[in-house]
């Protein structure tokens, strides 16, 4: 007898570059292990329109892709995973699979979470929606199917900053991604140490703060490594919400992959810029850590300030450079993290964060990474754009941000000049230092600026 298929979507936007912009979907993947290990009569297929792109000469659209898909498979189950610049495209595919009979659609992801509050009116097309980890209620979610029991249509997983503890016991299904794919582009397998954080940074996508920190089990890690090196991957990207890269978290998971695989796969991890010290950078060394995503955000101690970024920001500046510095002579890549546009931004304070990150981005292990103030619709940041200063860009830059919407502080000037000064500061660091590697150079006059966030203005009440 067939099987059930519960079918495991990432969508995509359009973007003006060849390789994907994105890792494995791990709350998918995990949501595949859990329907894997609690209903042995279903099976899970993951597919991505990022992925897919990549690497087929693709002449139809990404809708004609998915109903291909849902012709092959036939699924009764199909969970949608979305970031904010892909909403549209989801609600979109969530209509096709209706169209071709699937059963129960679910919308889980980062849109979802931010706008459970008014999930039902904005996204009614969907059966259900996920706030927060998706692993149990998704197994929820097919219990009431299969039983034919009520379940609310918006599950908030994560209310109050709480974290199911069992959610990262749930192992990741590795074996469904497309492995073929990913490695042909040699892009790195994700891992997952931690979820939640009790610091709520303004510019982060978490929400709230959490009632505690969930930690993956180190044995665990070094057992998914094992299995992504058996996959064939050479490098990994191990995820952590905290960004706190500290010798009594990350060590003993280090120490139990190299016991278990040796050098095992080159690791990329995350880390705030006042954590790197010679010792950790010797760590590095010897558990095969290379390369570091940093925190560094800004330079500028009023901006660090207005973002309760840090509690000494005289001193960031002068951290940054030293760790730069100790990282490149240890032959280690970093990934510093530039933010433009944040409340206060004035042209001086961002032509000085230009030159800084120019200035400091000659060696060739230095790879910054440009990104924007995104307030997120519903958070914080969103809510009160107004009384502190933001403005919203009209026009969408999800095509080369990956992230929407983009924001403005009134202290730069009106939209037409901030969006220059910007868009020509991001386009600076990126060809001014080794900084191409991740997304390319913004055109104001491409078509993939041809979008705008009106919708998202309407689906929370507001006008253009």
């Amino acid at each position: 007898m067939p099987k059930t298929v519960a079918l495991l979507v990432e969508p995509s936007v359009e973007y003006p570059m060849v390789l994907p912009n994105t890792g494995m979907n791990l709350g998918l993947l995990r949501i595949a292990g859990a329907i894997r290990k609690k209903f042995p009569e279903i099976e899970p297929y993951f597919w991505s329109a990022q992925i897919n792109k990549a690497t087929k000469e693709i002449t139809h659209t990404q809708v004609k892709q998915f109903t291909d898909v849902l012709c092959e498979l036939s699924p009764k189950y199909c969970f949608i995973s979305a970031l904010t610049c892909q909403i549209e495209e989801a609600i979109q595919l969530c209509r096709e699979a209706h169209k071709f009979g699937v059963k129960v659609v679910v919308l889980g992801g980062l849109f979802a979470t931010l706008v459970s509050d008014i999930a039902e009116q904005v996204l009614s097309d969907f059966d259900y929606i996920i706030s927060g980890a998706g692993e149990i209620p998704c197994i929820n979610i097919i219990k009431a199917t299969e039983n034919e029991t009520h379940m609310d249509k918006v599950i908030c997983s994560s209310r109050q900053g709480t974290i199911p503890s069992d959610t990262l016991s749930i192992t990741p299904d590795y074996n469904i991604f497309q492995h073929d794919i990913a490695c042909a582009l040699e892009l790195p397998a994700t891992m997952e140490l931690s979820r939640g954080c009790n610091n709520c940074c303004k510019f982060c996508t978490l929400v709230e703060k959490s009632r505690g920190i969930i930690y993956e089990k180190p044995k665990q890690l070094a057992l998914q490594e094992r299995e992504l090196l058996r996959l064939g991957y050479t490098k990994a990207v191990i995820c952590d919400d905290t960004f706190l890269c500290n010798k009594r978290m990350y060590i003993p998971m280090l120490e139990e992959m190299k016991r278990q695989s040796g050098m095992g796969l080159s690791k990329t991890i995350l880390t705030r810029i006042d954590l790197i010290t010679p010792e950790m950078v010797n760590l590095f060394k010897k558990y095969n850590v290379s390369e570091v995503i940093i925190g560094v955000e800004h330079i500028d101690s009023s901006i660090l300030k207005n973002m309760g970024k840090t509690s000494s920001p005289n001193e960031w500046k002068h951290k940054v450079v030293e760790s730069l510095k100790l990282l490149s002579q240890n032959n280690i890549i970093s990934h510093p993290i530039y933010m433009l546009g944040w409340v206060g931004e004035t042209q001086s304070t961002l032509n000085n964060l230009v030159d800084f990150a120019i200035i400091h981005g000659q060696h060739e292990s230095v790879q910054p990474f440009v990104s924007f103030c995104t307030p997120h619709p519903r958070s914080y940041m969103w809510n009160n754009r107004k009384s502190i200063g933001l403005e919203l860009f009209p026009a969408s830059l999800a095509s080369y941000t990956h992230l929407s919407p983009v924001a403005f502080p009134m202290t730069l000037g009106d939209k037409d000049k901030s969006l220059e000064l910007l868009v020509n500061a991001h386009n600076s660091i990126r060809t001014e230092t080794n900084g191409l590697k991740r997304n390319p150079l913004i055109d104001l006059g491409s078509p993939f600026i041809s979008g705008t966030i009106e919708k998202l203005l309407i689906w929370d009440g507001e006008q253009k």
